[in-house]
């Protein structure tokens, strides 16, 4: 299954101090910035703010500057004391295509397949200890992330051999599940 951090990004971000946890400005910086390329968009800068103190359930904003001018207020949620941090990629939608709209969402569809490809890619490799590796895995281009959505996908080998892996979203977030038989796969 693709980690939550697949669609909700993770970092651990801490520096020490006083017998609390700070989370460190230039990581959260770097980390949102770096979520906001992944998706495509071209940032001028990311602003997170200073100290704040690492503690399960809060949220902080951080804004996110395109090199277009629009400009998004992203949420930063804290999932444990120790660090972790989530980014929801959807909030970066504003900053894509016009105005955020249908463009940004098929946007963020295909950055959610695109790992999906790569996972399944993994998986080949991982489950076949390196005998098989996927030379290509196609899904289909715009698969709405929501929960229970099934879709397939196609996965030829470096000899030409082809099989189809079923793959479910799990939850809104980009989670998800996969069938597949690599005995067809097999050299």
């Amino acid at each position: 299954m693709i980690a939550r951090t697949s669609t909700l990004l993770a970092l651990a971000a801490l520096v020490a101090g006083c017998g609390t946890e700070t989370l460190k400005k230039d990581q959260l910086d770097g980390f949102v910035e770096k979520t906001a390329k992944d998706l495509g968009v071209k940032v001028k800068s990311v602003e997170c703010p200073d100290d704040v103190e690492g503690k399960k359930g809060e949220s902080f904003e951080c804004t996110v500057k395109a090199r277009g001018g629009k400009e998004a207020e992203i949420t930063v949620e804290q999932t444990s004391d120790d660090g972790n941090v989530l980014v929801d990629p959807r909030e970066l939608a504003a900053l894509l295509g016009k105005g955020g709209d249908s463009s940004g969402a098929r946007s963020l569809a295909r950055v959610q397949v695109d790992k999906v490809e790569r996972e399944i890619s993994k998986r080949v490799s991982s489950q076949s200890k390196g005998e098989i590796t996927a030379s290509s895995v196609a899904c289909p281009d715009d698969v709405p992330v929501k929960a229970g959505k099934k879709f397939t996908c196609k996965v030829t080998s470096e000899d030409g051999k082809t099989t189809e892996f079923t793959v479910t979203w799990t939850d809104e977030q980009g989670s998800a599940s996969f069938e597949g038989n690599l005995d067809a796969l097999a050299p």
